[in-house]
């Protein structure tokens, strides 16, 4: 603690408390709306997902402008301590038994405390990794820097100025992102409609082989390592859909997988020795038609959804119904080099994007630790 600088224990400064609790049976259309953690988004307040009870509600539990709310409790650790100033009053409120709820005269400068990493090692300082929660017998011994509150309206301000130009340098490299994604996707659209001269298959006649994945190998790593070091992949789209690792493989050639359920027709392109599982289908290109990139980016552009709504899998009986159009190997490859150079561009982009996220997110904290620790 620094010299001269009054601190206080958060349980002197504000008053808080565990939110309701309810049965399924007391939710309603009409009622009192009930905050949950859904309603904390970017720290901001989100009416979008509502739940509502018809319960009578203690005083103590009702929300009101210029409370502050906080997770305390969830599944997900990251989530834990995600706070929010409620804007202004939106008649009866409440909130739920996994938040708490902050009264305080200092709530504007403690929002910008509970997102500080001061306060974050505060809170998790000796406890087991494994709980997910903020009791308040964790709070009632949080100390923090309390100056007057003229002082501290100043310092809200300018916390306030300079995390708005923060959020702007955010928006703005994601704003850039997605335009090349639009690009990217206008292009990809307009280099594979059909042309004059185009050639028609069905989809299984250019490729020498096509199936759907089998059960997982019963040998396998979560990581790759020297032995494991062939990836299992499945129908996610996270991570490519990486599964596993395992010692053996099923498929040794350049190959497109499509998901066949989930998230139907995510497609990737698959340039080392795999073995794809349940609910993936593989397509090997036949190479004296078609380039295996170019097939690649032809069902990547594929419209799913004359697969109807209704339909819960991509078959192998299905696939025997997609006519596809292509042109010579050598337009497919001009075809290719044009998607590959916008894709490199978008994935340049993307690493942009991504350390402009962790470099605001490193400038608010270092402006935070200036003014709390």
């Amino acid at each position: 603690m620094k010299e001269g600088i009054n601190y206080k224990r958060l349980k002197d400064v504000a008053k808080y408390y565990n939110g309701l609790t309810y049965k399924p049976t007391d939710v309603t259309e009409e009622g009192v709306l009930v905050l949950r953690s859904s309603n904390i988004q970017d720290n901001k307040l989100s009416l979008f997902d509502q739940v509502r009870v018809s319960i009578k509600i203690d005083e103590k539990l009702k929300v009101h402008k210029g409370d502050l709310i906080m997770c305390s409790r969830n599944g997900s650790k990251s989530l834990i301590g995600k706070v929010a100033i409620i804007p202004e009053e939106f008649g009866e409120l409440t909130f739920g038994t996994f938040m708490m709820i902050f009264k305080s005269e200092y709530n504007p400068f403690l929002y910008y405390f509970f997102l500080s990493d001061v306060f974050k090692k505060q809170i998790w300082k000796g406890e087991a990794t494994m709980i997910n929660q903020i009791t308040r017998y964790m709070l009632d011994d949080v100390c923090l820097p309390v100056p007057p509150l003229p002082e501290q309206q100043r310092i809200v301000e300018y916390l306030d100025s300079q995390f708005a130009k923060i959020e702007a340098l955010k928006a703005n490299a994601a704003q850039q992102l997605q335009a090349a994604k639009d690009l990217f996707q206008s292009a990809l659209k307009d280099l594979m409609t059909p042309k004059e001269g185009w050639e028609k298959k069905i989809i299984t006649d250019v490729c020498d082989n096509y199936f759907a994945g089998g059960d997982a190998p019963k040998i396998k790593s979560k990581n790759r390592t020297e032995e494991y070091k062939y990836p299992i992949y499945s129908n996610g789209v996270e991570n490519e859909g990486i599964y596993g690792y395992t010692n053996s493989y099923r498929v040794n050639d350049v190959a497109i997988t499509i998901a066949a359920r989930g998230t139907i027709g995510a497609t990737f392109i698959r340039m080392e020795p795999f073995t794809p599982i349940v609910r993936l289908i593989t397509l090997i290109p036949n190479p004296k038609i078609i380039i295996a990139k170019f097939l690649y980016y032809l069902v990547k552009n594929y419209d799913w959804g004359h697969t109807g709504a209704s339909i819960p899998q991509l078959t192998i009986p299905a696939l025997k119904d997609i006519i596809i159009s292509f042109p010579t190997k050598e337009k497919q490859q001009q075809i290719v080099s044009q998607l590959d150079d916008l894709s490199n561009k978008i994935k340049a982009l993307q690493s942009n994007y991504e350390q402009t996220i962790t470099l605001c997110s490193d400038l608010k904290q270092s402006l935070l630790k200036q003014i709390f620790e």
